[in-house]
């Protein structure tokens, strides 16, 4: 019986701490179409899980959130929904988020985020090089940026849309960034290929930089 009793209580208060320490629902960013997923996948897996998405594309109008559950047919607008861009600052300190589409695949897009302590951080996922994120971009204080072939597969690169070593440092020599991360390398190296740029190169503005390999790392 006394046993019976702790597990009651036990339960109990794990059934107050679960009400008091609600986790609020995760806000997700992207393509419209990662909503019908999300959607369809709740539904397969039976996920309990809300979340709030709101298309990228629409952040810098502040546009309407939505909100879904696993049970949901479709999705529906969530009730007083706040401004994503105020969600964003009052969770996260990210006082501005941009996406610019670049040149992938459908829905291929770069990130950059600032941070109300002043940080800035710029991110290309998988793309050809581009002058708008570099703009975009502009004084980051990171840049990671794919780098998938070396520089003697350009076209290769240009066929597949991604971009080589050189085409990656230079996104963040146009972007003036205080640092540059390459990452995303082909399988096919053994190594990773060695950066033979160097010198100086030239801002999106078309100021000059310089001192460009102290400031590119590997990842």
């Amino acid at each position: 019986r006394r046993a019976a009793a702790a597990a009651a209580a036990s339960s109990e208060e794990g059934g107050d701490a679960k009400e008091h320490n609600t986790v609020p629902p995760l806000l997700v960013i992207g393509p419209r179409e990662i909503h019908f997923w999300l959607a369809s996948f709740g539904k397969i897996t039976g996920a309990e899980t809300p979340y709030i998405f709101c298309p990228n594309f629409q952040l810098e109008s502040a546009a309407t959130a939505k909100t879904v559950n696993d049970d949901d047919q479709a999705p529906q607008p969530q009730k007083a929904a706040l401004p994503v861009s105020n969600m964003l600052r009052s969770r996260l300190g990210i006082v501005s988020l941009r996406t610019v589409r670049v040149k992938h695949c459908r829905d291929a897009f770069a990130v950059v985020l600032e941070h109300e302590s002043g940080w800035k951080f710029a991110y290309s996922g998988d793309c050809r090089p581009s002058l708008e994120f570099a703009r975009a971009g502009r004084g980051a204080h990171l840049l990671i940026h794919e780098a998938t072939f070396e520089d003697s597969l350009e076209q290769e690169a240009i066929s597949r849309k991604h971009s080589t070593v050189s085409e990656a440092v230079h996104v963040g020599m146009q972007m003036q960034a205080e640092r540059i991360i390459l990452t995303h390398f082909s399988q096919r190296y053994p190594k990773i290929s060695r950066f033979e740029g160097g010198g100086r190169g030239t801002a999106a503005d078309g100021d000059a930089v310089s001192d460009v390999d102290s400031r590119v790392g590997f990842a």
